[in-house]
């Protein structure tokens, strides 16, 4: 038996997530919050990090989010970010 590698929790799990769920709790009362507003929150310190998340249906949607917005970080420091294909795609079916 394969013992799951899952770190997904609705309840958080050291002190960073605890300092990240507070994050989100304030973000989620926020007078200006709108329903359609989504967040996503990390904190890390020498040893590890932490990450909250709020308003994604699907957790894709939050990686999504994130690819794009490191993107225009890259690009707005005049570098760009790319995303090379590891793994079982042979190197001539990499596009």
């Amino acid at each position: 038996m394969t013992k799951s590698t899952t770190t997904k929790s609705t309840t958080p799990q050291d002190r960073l997530t605890r300092i990240c769920d507070g994050m989100i709790a304030t973000f989620n009362q926020h007078g200006e919050k709108r329903d359609a507003d989504r967040a996503i929150v990390f904190l890390a310190d020498e040893a590890k990090g932490g990450i909250g998340i709020a308003g994604y249906d699907d957790d894709k949607d939050a990686l999504v989010d994130l690819i794009v917005h490191l993107r225009a970080i890259f690009r707005a420091r005049g570098q760009d970010l790319h995303f090379v294909p590891v793994g079982e795609t042979p190197p001539k079916g990499r596009s």
